[in-house]
């Protein structure tokens, strides 16, 4: 079911959260994702699956800026 997922999927988020967070202390990039991270709620509407987060446009430049780009 929906619910069963739900608690699943935020036991999940939560153990990201602590692990992105132990990152960012290591590297200052991962701060932007921590922000990112830390939006994402997981809900059920019935029997759907609701995932949802928030990207600053501040924080999507920032993420963009830090994506390795391949060289030709």
């Amino acid at each position: 079911t929906a619910q069963k997922y739900a608690g699943v999927l935020n036991l999940l988020v939560g153990v990201a959260k602590m692990k992105v967070a132990e990152k960012a202390k290591e590297d200052e990039k991962f701060k932007t994702v921590v922000d990112i991270v830390n939006t994402v709620r997981v809900t059920t509407q019935g029997p759907n699956l609701v995932i949802r987060g928030q990207v600053t446009f501040a924080n999507l430049e920032k993420l963009l800026q830090n994506l390795p780009i391949p060289q030709n």
